[in-house]
């Protein structure tokens, strides 16, 4: 996804497209280092956030692929949530402990302003603004997910 062109004055262009992709990888890194957070975590390597960053992607793509299946198989173009319900159940997740998850006294709320600064953060490589997570590997816990 490297679109990216160089311009007479030395500057770098990206195609909206790339800009967008780029926004949402760089959401689901915030995403990543929010629940590496909640999970005790004071540090994590770039290279871990990036490759957690990768798995829940493609975690996310592999829902939304399925669930458009089973959408269409049912002659309907969007997918509905009993769409993606189903989704996740045949991909072997227990929906059953979602709202349990949802109501964790430990999770983390990200407003637009915390999630501006730490793409910031995640940009530079500098620590997160508000959860103290550098990009170092030194965990408190033991636990991932």
């Amino acid at each position: 996804c490297t679109d990216s062109s160089r311009s007479g004055s030395g500057k770098t262009t990206t195609s909206p497209a790339e800009n967008y992709y780029l926004a949402r990888r760089r959401t689901l890194q915030v995403v990543v280092s929010s629940l590496l957070t909640e999970c005790g975590f004071e540090s994590a390597e770039k290279a871990a956030v990036e490759s957690l960053t990768e798995m829940i992607q493609s975690y996310i793509s592999e829902v939304g692929r399925s669930a458009k299946s089973y959408c269409e198989h049912t002659a309907r173009s969007t997918p509905t949530l009993s769409d993606v319900v189903v989704t996740l159940i045949e991909m072997g997740f227990n929906v059953d402990t979602l709202p349990t998850y949802a109501k964790r006294s430990q999770r983390m709320v990200i407003t637009a302003r915390e999630c501006v600064l730490r793409f910031v953060a995640i940009s530079y490589a500098l620590p997160f603004a508000s959860a103290a997570v550098s990009i170092t590997f030194a965990a408190k816990t033991s636990h991932f997910f």
